[in-house]
């Protein structure tokens, strides 16, 4: 009987062993990540430099829409500059919307100066390499809040001057509205 529980013992002892030993060699492959290699500061570091790529990409972005809006904006005074023309050759009053174009003329100035400004920053591109990849974090920070901060100013400028002018308009339409009953005039 001793023999027995001496055997019985051992042989639980050599499943255990075994069992031990296979776990020991699995533990370690599935406490590896499937994710990049390295520290959790520096998964960190290439987060926050993937969101400052990812900004600095957005702000080119931005840079080329609002080229569009500025090409707009001077095409709209180009064809209110010839609708008051003929407006001022049939006998009508345009001399608040002239001074009305005058002032979106300077803002669209105002914001192309902010405008240009935002491409000198992004055209620098201090902080990033040629592909917009970043290699100085602090520069690169630095580049994307000036960027920012230009086409912010650019974008308010613009809006502002035309707001202005479309209030003008709207004035001077009500202002020049025949009444009913009565003749338009020529």
């Amino acid at each position: 009987m001793k023999f027995k529980c001496w055997s019985f013992l051992s042989v639980v002892l050599a499943l255990l062993l075994a069992f031990g030993g296979l776990m020991v060699q699995t533990l370690p492959a599935a406490a590896q990540s499937s994710g990049p290699e390295g520290s959790a500061r520096e998964r960190i570091k290439q987060m926050r430099e993937g969101a400052l790529e990812r900004t600095y990409q957005r702000e080119l972005n931005w840079l080329a829409a609002q080229e569009d809006h500025l090409n707009n904006a001077r095409t709209l005074a180009g064809k209110t500059r010839e609708w008051l023309k003929k407006a001022s050759e049939k006998g009508l009053d345009v001399s608040a919307l002239e001074s009305a174009l005058d002032a979106l003329d300077a803002a669209i100035a105002a914001a192309q100066g902010h405008h240009d400004q935002a491409a000198a920053v992004l055209n620098a591109h201090a902080g990033f390499d040629d592909a917009g990849k970043v290699t100085d974090p602090a520069a690169a920070r630095e580049t994307v809040a000036n960027a920012h901060r230009a086409l912010s100013d650019a974008h308010m400028t613009l809006k502002k001057g035309i707001i202005d002018f479309r209030q003008a308009l709207r004035a001077w339409r009500d202002a020049h509205r025949p009444t009913p009953g009565t003749q338009p005039q020529p």
